[in-house]
């Protein structure tokens, strides 16, 4: 279960300047983008590690996985439309929307077989889930909006929110102004690290990454880009 614009090709990488400020006897740290775990899963163990989303389907999803439901090896086309009807998330529907829709967009379109051979995807989205969740054991999980975030002072808190610009949720479109002027509040009392390609003037790069998308464009090749992570000055 990768997204498009996951962070799974710089995740240790990030990790690591996030585990760097982790310090003292109990750090605490805060993802309120968690999205597919990808930073999460590399967070040194022995600080309380919270993970939030806004989308309660996937947070749903995820205490599951932690309390030990199985995410099947396939779902077929007909299954996933028939989840996508239903209006109560559930751990299938969750997992049909995100590992079986074409680049985990939730429920954006079924994600058939291209490959010689095949592509399970169902598959290859209950192995990534199991396998990050090897890292993840005492991660607490909330469904929550980030505006609403009221952290312990003094926590690391390392956000991924949707580009400015984008297409942002399903959940809605995301207000990135807002998004600046909540990370400005929280960053005087904690240290709020940001992914994103540009920011305000009032915040400092800290990290420069050079990455590849995973979609190629109309003439067969992988845009470049350079994904940053920002600190209020």
């Amino acid at each position: 279960m990768q997204y498009f614009g996951g962070k799974f090709k710089i995740a240790k990488q990030v990790a690591e300047i996030i585990n760097a400020n982790l310090i003292g006897p109990a750090p605490v740290y805060y993802e309120p983008f968690c999205g597919a775990l990808n930073i999460t899963q590399y967070i040194k163990p022995e600080a309380l590690r919270i993970a939030s989303d806004y989308n309660e389907a996937l947070i749903v999803l995820l205490k599951a996985v932690q309390a030990g439901w199985l995410p099947p090896e396939h779902v077929s086309e007909e299954d996933y439309r028939a989840l996508k009807q239903q209006t109560e998330n559930t751990p299938l529907k969750a997992f049909a929307g995100f590992a079986c829709s074409f680049g985990a967009k939730y429920f954006g379109g079924y994600a058939r077989n291209t490959r010689r051979g095949g592509d399970n995807f169902a598959a290859r989205g209950r192995r990534t889930l199991l396998k990050k969740f090897g890292a993840l054991k005492g991660v607490t999980f909330w469904h929550q909006n980030f505006m609403n975030l009221n952290p312990l002072p003094g926590a690391v808190i390392y956000c991924d929110p949707p580009y400015a610009n984008t297409t942002g949720y399903t959940t809605g479109a995301f207000d990135s102004a807002a998004f600046w002027e909540k990370v400005r509040s929280l960053s005087a009392t904690n240290l709020v690290i940001v992914s994103e390609y540009v920011a305000p003037a009032d915040f400092t790069e800290v990290a420069a990454f050079n990455t590849d998308l995973s979609i190629r464009g109309a003439n067969g090749v992988r845009a470049k880009r350079v994904e940053k992570l920002f600190t209020h000055i």
